[in-house]
């Protein structure tokens, strides 16, 4: 059965992960990687979006409900 905690941990991951993709899509990537290599810059601004929030989603959880202090 899945917890109250876990809803809330999928919920904000993917409130975070929207707004860490919106925000990383604003970088112009192309000039930092080769002509024609459009397939490669959407999966580094994926990647890049999934850590960032995982990262803040654990800080955020630690930080609120898990009570990290």
């Amino acid at each position: 059965m899945i917890s109250v905690d876990w809803i809330v941990y999928i919920c904000v991951f993917v409130l975070f992960f929207a707004a860490s993709f919106y925000a990383l899509s604003c970088i112009d990537f192309s000039r930092f990687t080769l002509k024609n290599s459009t397939q490669k810059i959407y999966l580094l601004i994926f990647l890049l979006s999934l850590s960032l929030a995982w990262m803040v989603t654990e800080a955020v959880m630690t930080l609120t409900i898990r009570q990290g202090f």
